[in-house]
């Protein structure tokens, strides 16, 4: 069965990894977002939306297959990308605590892409790019801080 076309290319990411499935663990986009000093609630709902675009993710591979689920997430982590710069931009030039104007920044960015670009996000919402910024966070793509290191956990 072959996936409708939607307006145009599908977006890519470059060095996209390719999955079966989204990682279970998201132990590194905590840890990094903690350390941005995000909250509790708002990580939680970070991982409410990675979970959103996982469940997408295993939608499309099973309507369209593996090649085509893994192009769409490549589409949604470009867009992410994007969001997730130019939210580190505004969150620099607001003098706020660089983490949450970073978070707020990004939804507020999500939001604007979800509205422009809907015909090419397959029925999907603003929070399943959350989700993706997410997934790019636990690849080391997105940061919550400025200094981008990863704090050490408990085991090392």
């Amino acid at each position: 069965m072959q996936p409708q076309s939607v307006s145009g290319e599908l977006l890519a990411i470059a060095g996209f990894t390719t999955r079966e499935s989204i990682p279970p663990g998201l132990g590194k986009m905590e840890l990094k977002m903690a350390a941005g000093s995000i909250s509790y609630a708002d990580i939680d709902e970070m991982k409410d939306d990675v979970s959103s675009l996982d469940t997408a993710f295993l939608r499309w591979k099973e309507k369209f297959g593996l090649t085509e689920a893994n192009k769409r997430l490549a589409h949604f982590q470009h867009f992410a990308k994007r969001a997730a710069r130019d939210a580190e931009k505004a969150a620099e030039l607001t003098g706020a605590p660089y983490g949450p104007a970073m978070f707020e920044a990004l939804k507020a960015q999500a939001g604007a892409i979800s509205q422009a670009e809907a015909s090419t996000l397959f029925g999907c919402r603003a929070e399943h790019l959350i989700g993706a910024a997410g997934l790019l966070s636990e690849e080391c793509r997105v940061w919550w801080d400025p200094s981008r290191t990863l704090p050490l956990t408990e085991t090392e």
